[in-house]
């Protein structure tokens, strides 16, 4: 891999799924270019060299096509969170749904009905996770700039709910307290029930530093190249800061996180208020930190296709359940829900509400990925909602599809895998009737869906009597 400064005028073909324009060089190389739009030519400037094409970045738009519009945020020449900004309302739902078509067509799945994008609005993003460094007297807060591990100083934020955007200028000032120069954290802020903030402070270690690695320098030459240093566990003048600042700013709770490589063991620092999240109709208090659905607009955007696709079922397997966003839904018109997760902390928060739901809620510590529930184990179930993490589910649903279960309803947050997945289903007699495109992380090459799959070999079986 080398860098330099060269520049081309390169005339952008398409559109590939990250977003890039693609393009090509007087020399033939494929040439990928950010921030541009199909039809357009640009003068760009070569940020990196690898086997696979040139990376780079433009100086100027040479010829504008005409479904350019200027992007909202300040940040958006640099910062990383947001990729397309850039194309006007149409162009941007025709990308979404053009990347779950692609990855559709590469494995023969052809929904009898698809219906999106469904698009969360800004502001209204409830979970993030912040880079956090100090260098001197200077501290800064935000998302990795594209391409590299330098922090873009991020004065505002449009994805972000407002609470937790009017949060960061106060944590740039905790910086100080928390770090010393050279140091970074990594801060995940979500909102539960009432706008309430849930706060992880999980700083930086030799092993996991992703962002001192092979740091490039900054295109301004003032912004300081991240050093790679250890930070030892909270002392008591950081504990009372965090305390205090939990005090001031009304945070919910706060906890302190010694690195990735130990998810499960938080510090408490402060919970001045119970953390809920509302799923269904049941009021959760998932573990700091937990994964939840980015919005809640997308949240209920997916549960609808879950709720339908299930139809009438009454016994219902949700596999990678999470804290329970599907599971609780799904426990209305007097379903039996079984929920399996791989996660202690979110088996342990549904569970504290199964206790108290009589039965109709059980849950089930088990990690999916190495062992995958049997055919034979989903015999008893009608249906099977399944919610894997972007890698997919590919043994889990092998053995899905030799169970005699009518329905599946997936839920993916990467179409490739959702699809090469579905594929094993097809194969297996089953056919995708619907598929709903969901986006609930504005402005970004990601994208979500939910498709009902439909067992065209299923057989009645005698009804299992769950009191």
């Amino acid at each position: 891999m080398s860098t330099n400064t060269q520049t081309y005028d390169i005339k952008i073909d398409s559109l590939g799924a990250q977003g890039d324009g693609v393009g090509t060089l007087p020399d033939g190389r494929r040439a990928f270019v950010s921030g541009v739009l199909a039809g357009e030519t640009v003068r760009a400037r070569v940020q990196e060299e690898k086997p696979d094409g040139v990376f780079c970045a433009v100086d100027a738009v040479l010829e504008a096509a005409p479904n350019r519009i200027a992007a909202p945020c300040p940040h958006y020449d640099r910062c990383g969170g947001c990729a397309i900004q850039h194309m006007d309302g149409a162009s941007y739902s025709n990308f979404k749904m053009d990347t779950v078509r692609r990855a559709l067509a590469q494995h023969g799945l052809e929904p009898e009905s698809m219906d999106g994008p469904f698009i969360s609005a800004p502001g209204t993003r409830r979970r993030a996770t912040m880079a956090m460094y100090r260098s001197g007297p200077r501290v800064l807060i935000g998302f990795n700039e594209r391409r590299s591990r330098s922090i873009v100083d991020l004065q505002t934020c449009l994805v972000l709910k407002p609470r937790l955007v009017a949060l960061v200028p106060a944590l740039r000032a905790l910086g100080l307290t928390l770090l010393e120069s050279g140091h970074g954290m990594d801060i995940t802020m979500m909102t539960g029930d009432g706008d309430a903030v849930d706060l992880v402070f999980r700083p930086w270690k030799k092993t996991q530093n992703k962002h001192a690695q092979k740091n490039r320098q900054a295109r301004n030459k003032k912004e300081p190249k991240l050093k790679q240093k250890q930070m030892d566990g909270p002392s008591l003048a950081i504990l009372e800061a965090l305390y205090d600042f939990a005090n001031e700013h009304d945070i919910a709770r706060i906890h302190w996180q010694d690195g990735f490589d130990k998810p499960e063991e938080l510090t408490p620092v402060a919970d001045r208020a119970p953390f809920t999240v509302t799923l269904g109709d049941h009021m959760v208090r998932p573990s700091p930190g937990a994964f939840l659905q980015a919005t809640d607009d997308g949240q209920a955007a997916l549960t609808e296709i879950v709720l339908s696709g299930v139809d009438d079922a009454k016994n219902i397997v949700d596999l990678y359940a999470g804290c329970g966003t599907f599971a609780l839904a799904l426990l209305r018109d007097k379903r039996h829900v079984t929920a399996v997760e791989g996660w202690r902390p979110a088996v342990d928060a549904l569970s504290r509400v199964a206790s108290t739901l009589g039965g109709v809620l059980d849950t089930d510590y088990r990690d999916l990925a190495d062992d995958p529930l049997t055919a034979k184990e989903l015999k008893d179930f009608d249906s099977v909602v399944i919610d894997p993490p972007r890698v997919g589910a590919k043994d889990q649903m092998r053995e899905i599809a030799n169970a005699n279960v009518r329905t599946v309803v997936s839920v993916s947050c990467n179409p490739a895998t959702f699809a090469r997945d579905g594929a094993i289903l097809k194969d297996a007699g089953f056919k995708l009737t619907h598929l709903r495109v969901v986006d609930q992380f504005l402005w970004s090459t990601h994208v979500e869906l939910v498709g009902v799959f439909v067992n065209q070999n299923y057989v009645t079986p005698p009804r299992l009597n769950r009191g």
